[in-house]
């Protein structure tokens, strides 16, 4: 199973025109400038912005333009944490991690758990996880690691 997507969104003074497949497991980068469209791309995905074209994960549709296919947001099963301190203060960063965790059915929750232990791993943050998201800044947070290790895990 991977992430397909072919999309265009028309933005002021530039076009974005993004075409991916990723594979299912590991982790995958969407890499740019600031204002590359990056976070557009991650919200098509999520179907909180519309752009046009497909996005497919596996066999699931959730957008084929051609089609006439449109799944809404809330039932893509995916979740996206905002880089932009859109975060839970009260929480520290496990509790914002494991927020949608808890929102998965029970017998996916120990697989996404280990999933997202692995990915916490690889990125070196485990040392973040009992901090709390307001003392936690910097290149961890505008780096958008919330919002990879969101979508990897929870999608």
């Amino acid at each position: 199973m991977s992430l397909d997507l072919s999309l265009h969104l028309p933005r002021s003074g530039f076009a974005l025109d993004v075409a991916l497949q990723l594979p299912e497991q590991g982790v995958s980068v969407l890499w740019g400038a600031s204002g590359s469209g990056k976070s557009s791309v991650l919200r098509c995905v999520a179907g909180l912005e519309r752009a046009h074209g497909h996005v497919r994960l596996g066999p699931t549709v959730w957008q084929d333009d051609a089609r006439g296919l449109w799944v809404p947001p809330w039932e893509r099963r995916i979740g996206l944490v905002f880089q932009d301190a859109h975060l839970f203060e009260h929480l520290d960063v496990r509790g914002n991690l494991h927020y949608g965790l808890r929102r998965l059915p029970k017998a996916e929750q120990p697989a996404a758990t280990a999933a997202l232990h692995d990915a916490l791993a690889v990125l070196g943050l485990q040392g973040l996880l009992d901090s709390f998201v307001k003392f936690v800044h910097g290149i961890a947070m505008r780096a958008g690691w919330w919002v990879g290790i969101s979508c990897q895990v929870l999608a």
